[in-house]
């Protein structure tokens, strides 16, 4: 049975999808716990469309400064 919401972007194409930085989706990873992006067999990070769409939403409640910068 195929997974409901692969992980599929990179941080790169996480960012250009959603405009926010590489550096800043590492720094809400880590500091508020934003999204908990899947891992492939290199560690790397692997993100999937409910990730994308969750910071596309921060993105938004930070820029009416609404939530955490």
């Amino acid at each position: 049975m195929p997974e409901a919401n692969p992980a599929r972007y990179n941080i790169g194409a996480a960012s250009r999808l959603t405009g926010v930085s590489r550096e800043k989706i590492r720094i809400w990873e880590r500091r508020y716990g934003a999204v908990t992006p899947a891992r492939d067999e290199a560690n790397l990070r692997k993100y999937s469309q409910q990730d994308i769409e969750r910071l596309i939403r921060i993105r938004r409640l930070v820029a009416t400064s609404l939530l955490f910068t």
